[in-house]
């Protein structure tokens, strides 16, 4: 069953409804104790299913976050210690002064012997030695407490400006991504199921405070080797009130490399309850699968959801036409 021409770059959505004869035809649905994930739910009236990030997020994102962590405390040597920085200066400017001064002793010999070889010996130390003085003299004769930049003048006198700056970027590179990754895994809430509602008719879902809906017979897909997009008219007040936006990523039973009929039984499975109820998909009275753990908040339903459900859904008469024609952007994480 070829829903698509171009695999995973396929620009436009298409209607689900497009193949619901190909799958009553071609695809049996057999009811089951455990209607298999990610099926989340189901009852008389809905059927819910959960977004992909609740496996990646601890197969994927969770090792991540681990290990930026370690490389982030591997590479915060590169920040300096400017109390201590300066403080070190204070006392190699004294220690280097007094060896330049020898060196200027040994210097003047060394002209008087007119020994041309230890004269350009000399000299070179004499200089290496007032240019590292020069450098610790940034601290010292800065005004106030030493900042980056003040390290930074003083590396870039020493020669030493283009390592230096590469460790600070290399820490800062780290720690965005330590810092992102804290997002997805800590503070990033749940995100909430998508809900199959057999009695109206509908399928719903909500993001960040927006409410997503369309009609059965109007919702899009678009599959691709992350697995399953969904196509929803959203809130959003950019876009003039409303706009769709693609629920990305669901997956059936892998994290990537989907192909399509790794996805066809969980299409067809959507589709008999929608049409038949919960006898086509389940063999009990409800179905109820344990929730993704350790997340420490969830996405809260929206405050007055039933108005703003059927706000959502008057305007999604022109959802269709919408995802078949435009480049649709997937909900951000």
């Amino acid at each position: 069953m070829k829903r698509q021409k171009m695999g995973i770059f396929t620009k436009f959505a298409q209607p689900f409804s497009k193949w619901w004869a190909q799958f009553r035809a071609e695809v049996t649905v057999v009811p089951m104790e455990d209607p298999l994930e990610p099926i989340m739910s189901v009852n008389d009236d809905i059927l819910t299913i959960r977004t992909g990030f609740h496996n990646r997020r601890n197969t994927v994102a969770l090792p991540w976050l681990i290990a930026s962590v370690f490389l982030t405390y591997v590479w915060s040597d590169a920040i300096p210690d400017l109390d201590q920085q300066k403080e070190h200066a204070i006392s190699m400017v004294e220690f280097l002064q007094n060896k330049k001064a020898q060196r200027e002793e040994w210097l003047l010999e060394a002209k008087k012997e007119n020994n041309a070889e230890d004269v350009k010996y000399y000299l070179g130390r004499v200089e290496d030695y007032g240019q590292l003085i020069k450098s610790y003299m940034v601290y010292v004769e800065k005004d106030g407490d030493p900042t980056i930049f003040t390290y930074l003048e003083s590396q870039y006198l020493q020669g030493n400006l283009s390592s230096s700056v590469a460790k600070l970027l290399g820490f800062v590179f780290y720690l965005t991504f330590t810092l992102v990754f804290f997002g997805v895994v800590v503070i990033k809430p749940k995100d909430a199921e998508i809900y199959f509602d057999r009695r109206r008719g509908i399928v719903y879902t909500w993001r960040w405070g927006r409410v997503g809906a369309a009609r059965f017979e109007d919702i899009g897909i678009k599959q691709n080797m992350m697995g399953l997009s969904i196509y929803l008219q959203f809130e959003n007040k950019k876009q003039g009130g409303f706009w769709p936006s693609a629920v990305w990523g669901i997956d059936a039973d892998k994290l990537i490399f989907h192909k399509e009929e790794d996805l066809s039984y969980l299409l067809a499975q959507l589709l008999a309850f929608m049409e038949n109820g919960k006898e086509a998909v389940i063999t009990g009275e409800s179905f109820q699968r344990k929730p993704a753990r350790f997340f420490l908040f969830d996405d809260k339903k929206p405050k007055n959801f039933e108005q703003r459900l059927e706000q959502v859904l008057e305007a999604s008469h022109n959802l269709v036409e919408l995802y078949e024609k435009n480049v649709i952007k997937p909900l951000a994480m």
